[in-house]
């Protein structure tokens, strides 16, 4: 199971030479991929910045993955974790530790190409 990233989807949609290796994972059928929702909204930022039809891309990430709300303990293990990583990486996110957290509690491997994730292990990075 993977988790894509705002990053991966993004490559995705540029149809970048990363994008291209998140697409045989993201348009892999037997594959199953979650998104969170804080990552629309993160799609839908690049989205009105770059005018592009959020509406169409929605779509294609609703029929390409299966939306998933963060759970409150999402959450409050994020915070754990931010504060954590951030002893290393000073500009680690809350974003990146929602991510972090979900694919924690689902077992899940995050899809990205984000530099914060690069030496983590689980994680498929698109770099």
């Amino acid at each position: 199971m993977f988790i894509a990233d705002a990053y991966a989807w993004v490559e995705y949609f540029r149809g970048s030479e990363k994008g291209k290796r998140a697409a045989g994972i993201l348009d892999d059928p037997k594959k199953d991929i979650l998104t969170l929702e804080s990552t629309l909204a993160e799609v839908k930022c690049w989205a009105l910045r770059e005018r592009k039809p959020f509406d169409e891309l929605y779509i294609v990430m609703r029929r390409n993955s299966k939306i998933v709300h963060p759970t409150l303990e999402d959450w409050l293990r994020a915070a754990e974790l931010r504060y954590e990583i951030r002893r290393t990486v000073p500009d680690f996110g809350m974003m990146d530790a929602l991510l972090l957290s979900a694919a924690e509690r689902s077992g899940s491997r995050i899809l990205t190409a984000d530099p914060h994730f690069k030496k983590m292990s689980n994680v498929v990075f698109l770099g």
